[in-house]
């Protein structure tokens, strides 16, 4: 078995350096028990307010959210069994 990401290549503009992106981390997490493995991959990317239009870390937010729910995920609400702040499709 191999771990598989969900990866959404969400638009954002290149900043000067000609990338937004610049670093990755991905981690798996197993409960003793439990069946399965979580898998998170995440990046840091740099934003440019001349260039992306965010003024503020809420307009950046507001603008994956956008984005998250018009490509059709669904935020579910807090959970006490996942992450509240993961989207889940």
């Amino acid at each position: 078995m191999q771990p598989t990401y969900v990866v959404l290549d969400i638009p954002i503009a290149r900043g000067p350096a000609g990338y937004f992106w610049w670093e990755e981390q991905i981690s798996q997490l197993a409960y003793e028990d439990s069946w399965g493995v979580l898998y998170l991959r995440r990046q840091v990317g740099s934003a440019h307010p001349v260039i992306e239009g965010w003024q503020t870390a809420e307009e950046a937010l507001a603008y994956f959210d956008r984005w998250l729910a018009g490509n059709g995920w669904t935020y579910t609400g807090p959970s006490f069994d996942r992450n509240p702040v993961l989207p889940i499709c």
